[in-house]
């Protein structure tokens, strides 16, 4: 587990990507499939891809494109908080960029989906002090992780990411498609941090995660991968639908 705290694990990555696919057009559906190939099973399961590479030579100068971080006082998210070797916003707008150029470009698809992902992780939108929540030792069911750990997917039960998306995708109401699809990149980014102060705020003194915090935080944990999905798919229909 503790390896892989770098992200939404690669279940909840999965969760947002098959979310978001089902929520295009047939036609920006078939290029998708078209541009993901015989590379990966699926386009979700491809959407972990950018974390599996990271350590990779090629692919160092990306792994600053994961997260963003802030000072702890922050209350809006913007583009000064970006350092000169990048950020998520860099990330995401590098890789839109490069598909309006040529949207047969699978890595840049990829990169682009598991950001709009990492957007919407708190721990990814926080501090640079305690490495994006990785230093905060927990105890949760009697195991230790850490913060990070904790809201890249430990919060929740279990269960197939087939069947967890498949689930929320039946929570998503039209008016709420219509709201999410507002705002920018800093917008996004500075409602995040707004769950990230909550994170903190109510771990409370000891280091054991109490199952009040899981109740309380899971279901904002799902409206953000909701949230995500329906602007990854928003995005992605403009790339891939029919014009």
């Amino acid at each position: 587990w503790l390896q892989n705290a770098v992200a939404f694990n690669f279940q909840n990555h999965r969760v947002i990507c098959h979310m978001a696919y089902k929520q295009l057009s047939l036609e920006a559906q078939h290029s998708i499939d078209q541009v993901v190939g015989d590379r990966f099973q699926s386009f979700a399961q491809a959407c972990a891809w950018p974390d599996q590479i990271r350590k990779q030579a090629r692919y160092e100068h990306t792994k600053y494109w994961h997260y963003i971080n802030v000072p702890r006082n922050t209350v809006t998210v913007t583009r000064q908080h970006c350092p000169t070797r990048g950020c998520l916003f860099t990330g995401i707008e590098q890789s839109q960029k490069k598909l309006l150029k040529n949207n047969a470009d699978l890595e840049s698809l990829l990169f682009l989906s598991h950001f709009i992902g990492d957007l919407h992780q708190p721990m990814h939108v926080s501090y640079a002090d305690d490495r994006g929540g990785n230093h905060v030792r927990l105890i949760h069911k009697g195991k230790p992780t850490n913060l990070h750990a904790l809201w890249d997917g430990a919060l929740f039960k279990r269960t197939p990411w087939y069947n967890h998306s498949e689930a929320l995708m039946q929570r998503v109401t039209p008016l709420e498609v219509e709201q999410w699809q507002q705002g920018s990149l800093e917008d996004w980014a500075t409602e995040t941090l707004v769950l990230t102060q909550d994170a903190y705020r109510l771990l409370g003194k000891s280091n054991g995660v109490s199952s009040g915090y899981v109740e309380h935080f899971v279901p904002q944990l799902e409206q953000k991968m909701m949230q995500a999905s329906v602007r990854l798919a928003q995005i992605l229909e403009d790339l891939y639908g029919a014009h």
